[in-house]
Order: structure tokens, then sequence, then C-alpha cells
């Protein structure tokens, strides 16, 4: 289990805090183009298109959707920051995704509610209400290879009825290797825990609402994982294979946003009268879909020890506006240094700092530099937020890149160490009492079998001891 603490002086002045643990480990749109641009397997050159730089170049990320494609040609593993900048909103069921982790058994995929970018414009939360149906699974059954095609056919059903790997799921998940695009198997996705049943608990009836989706933060991060196939888990572990090199094609099941009441005796929403059972799920390659999603591989040996006692994340940038553009903060760099300096002083083992500075010069990364790469990780994070107006703007907005940044540290480091905080760079978590570091505070509450600390957020002074 990971356990994350918030203690938060802010020089602001008071501000919230929360405490989390974390534990590792309708009818189907039918509407779909055949049309001969959209490509299954990018990398085999159909259509004369190959994966880009000639026929033996790599598989190109591409978003397919309706007739059209769009390529990004510079999301590779060395470059592996996913192109949210640049997302094609003309289907709103293609996921809003802000990054991709490769884990033992598994692809985690983190994505935002693209619904949530402009809370105060009603026809564009319209368009875009397919976004909350991500956050809804769906039951689904194979119908065989009836038609003597390649590709079995599917079908939605009810939860009973549905194959066991499919019984709540939302995407197709098509591993396909780099060698002329060879398929190796389809999996199907699966959430980390039931978004409509935590909604149904929060005693919300729905998740859409004619005025919109229940506005708990968390229905902007969108959070599911694709098994990995079992033959492909064994050669990617292959420690004499360095070579290998595989893709993944993310479908989304199509189907309208679910406004019906759960049913709390079976803690499921009745699908009959949601979509219509036994409607045919279009073909993968003639659906909406992200394609040749390269899969970065980790480090072949993942040490079971975990590294870090405690280790902090921060979302930050070069420069920033206050909300509203109130005030241009161009001080950042100062900031994050003392930042640093302070939380190493009081017992934190490493910092991870993802830069949302959106210039061409290297962001924060200097300042990270000046530290040694085992206490100080720079993130490259780009994404620009969805908005930065006040909260009682027509179009407020939320900060999408700053929660998307928080769920990918979590996920990405959260295994490598015990306990895990977030917080801003004018934000410092203050070691009280009798206690100079916070490695004592955190070894009594584990001897008390305490996993998660919830503190009251102040001014304070400053400790002298730890001035410079």
């Amino acid at each position: 289990a990971l356990s994350c603490l918030f203690l938060i002086i802010s020089s602001y002045g008071f501000i919230s805090i929360f405490i989390l643990s974390w534990n590792h480990k309708g009818l189907l749109s039918l509407s779909s183009s055949s049309s001969p641009d959209i490509i299954h397997w990018w990398g085999n050159g159909v259509d004369g298109n190959s994966g880009g730089g000639g026929g033996d170049g790599p598989p190109i990320l591409t978003a397919h959707v309706s007739s059209s494609r769009f390529e990004f040609r510079n999301f590779t593993c060395s470059n592996h920051i996913f192109p949210a900048n640049d997302y094609p909103d003309e289907d709103p069921y293609l996921p809003w995704i802000h990054d991709v982790i490769v884990q033992d058994d598994a692809i985690v995929f983190l994505a935002q509610n693209r619904r949530r970018c402009h809370t105060g414009d009603k026809d564009f939360k319209k368009r875009m209400e397919p976004q909350v149906a991500l956050f809804q699974p769906v039951s689904v059954k194979e119908d065989g290879n009836k038609d003597g095609t390649s590709s079995p056919s599917y079908s939605l059903t009810t939860w009973s009825n549905a194959q066991e790997n499919a019984k709540e799921t939302r995407f197709f998940c098509s591993f396909h290797s780099g060698n002329g695009g060879k398929p190796i198997n389809t999996t199907f996705s699966q959430f980390p825990f039931p978004y409509e049943k935590v909604n149904a608990r929060k005693n919300k009836k729905f998740m859409l609402t004619e005025k919109g989706e229940v506005t708990f933060f968390w229905l902007s991060q969108l959070q599911f994982f694709c098994p990995l196939p079992p033959q492909l888990k064994e050669s990617m572990n292959d420690d004499n294979d360095d070579n290998n090199q595989y893709f993944l094609d993310l479908v989304p099941i199509k189907t309208p946003a679910r406004n019906v009441v759960i049913n709390h005796a079976t803690g499921r929403f009745p699908d009959r009268d949601t979509y219509g059972i036994g409607q045919k799920i279009p073909p993968l390659e003639e659906s909406t879909r992200w394609s040749n999603i390269p899969l970065c591989l980790p480090n072949k040996k993942i040490e079971q020890k975990k590294k870090h006692r405690l280790v902090a994340c921060t979302w930050t940038s070069s420069s920033y506006n206050r909300r509203g553009d109130a005030a241009t903060i161009l001080d950042t760099s100062s900031r994050l240094r003392e930042w640093i300096l302070f939380h190493l002083l009081v017992g934190f083992d490493h910092l991870y700092v993802y830069d949302n500075s959106q210039s061409d010069n290297d962001g924060l990364k200097p300042i990270c530099n000046e530290f040694d790469s085992t206490k100080v990780t720079h993130v490259p994070w780009p994404h620009t937020s969805c908005s930065n107006n006040r909260p009682n703007h027509p179009d407020p907005g939320e900060r999408s890149s700053q929660y998307a940044a928080e769920a990918s540290c979590r996920v990405r480091y959260g295994p490598s160490t015990d306990w895990m905080a977030s917080m801003d760079t004018d934000e410092y978590f203050v070691p009280m009492g009798n206690h100079n570091d916070w490695k004592s505070v955190l070894d009594g509450m584990d001897n008390e079998g305490v996993e998660i600390l919830s503190f009251r957020s102040s001014r304070g002074r400053p400790r002298e001891k730890f001035m410079m």
C-alpha cells in the first residue's frame, strides 16, 4: 500500500488539504467510415502509407477520427510526451490521453475529461458529452468469426452474459508488433475502480444531468488499463531480446453517456434500459481510435524492494499567470530551488518536478540539474491547462494539466516509495513538535499501523535552523 500525506504551509495563506491512501497494485453508435484512408496497421504500408519515412520506418502515432487521421510523428519512446495539446476533438469518443505507462502486466492510461475544459460553454459541453461515457463500463461478448474474416465480431450484452474479461470494459486494446504491424492479440480495458459506483455512494444519482456531470474533480481523471496478452508479457520480459518494439491500438466502444440510477442491490446499472442488447460493435479497423501507441518499456529488472521512504511530486512552470491573469509570476526558478532544498533537509528522499513550462528553452531543467539525479527528477510536462479563468468566470474550466501530472506521478513513481506527497512550490511540509524530519514521524505512524495522516494547514513562523 502507498500512503499519501499532505501537510501544507502556504506563503499565500490558508489552503485546503486532502489526504489519500493508494494501493498499488441509448443505442450503440453504429456510424463509422470504411474510407480507405483509415488504416488499421499503419506500419504495413496499406494504400501506400508506411509508418513514416518510407516502408522501413516505425509506425506513427495516429488518431483516426471519422474519415480523417491525425499524425504525431514526434511521439516516440525517446520523446514520450503524449500530444495532449494537439488533441483532435472532432469525435468526442476519442480519449484525451496525457500519459501512457508500461507496467509488468498492463498498460496504464491517464486521460482527462475534455468536456470539463469549457464548463460554461453549453454547446461545447453538449458536443463533448460522450467524454462522460468513457467513465462508464459496458458489457461485451464475442460473436465468433462467422463471416470468415480474420477478425472476430463483438456485440453488447448484459453483465451476466458477457465474457469474463469484458464484463465492465470500455476500450478494445489491440496489440501489434513494429515489424510490419503483425497483430498479436486483443484485450479489453479495465477500470481501477468503478467510477459510477463511487458516484452513487456519494449520494449522486447520476453522473450526467441536464445541467452537466457531477463536478467531483476526479471526474476529470480518467484512468484505465489494458491487460498485457500472456505471450506479449513473456516477450517483453525477455532479457535476451532488447530489440522488440510493440504498439497498441486503443479503440473506444461508442455508446451514449448513461444517466440512469444504479441498482444498489447488484451495484450495476440496468443494461436493457440503457442500450440495445445485441447491438453489433463496428470492426476495430473502421472505428475512431488511437493507433500505434508505442509501448515504451521500463527497465527489464524491477526492484521488488522500495527505493524510497518518502517522496514528493510538484507541478510547476518557469512562469505563469495567476487566475484571471491578475499577475504574472516570474520567480519560479528561485522558488523551486528553495522548495527542493527545504524538503531534502527535512527528510524527503526524492522530488519529482513536473515542468509545465511552455517555451522552447529548458524550462526548469537547469534548476533540477543543480541537484543529484538520485534526489531530483525533472519530468517535461508541457500539457496546457484547459483554462486559467477565475472560479466565478462564465467559463472557468479546470486545471487539467496539473490533475494529470499528479496522477502520472502517483502511477509512475508510487510503486518505488512507502509514502508520497503532492504539493505546489509555495507549499512546505514542516515537521512539528519534537520532530526535525519526517522520517521519525513516519516511523511512529508505521508502528501504530497508520497509513493516512491528516493535518491542518496554517500560516507559520519559519524554522530558523533550516534557513540558509
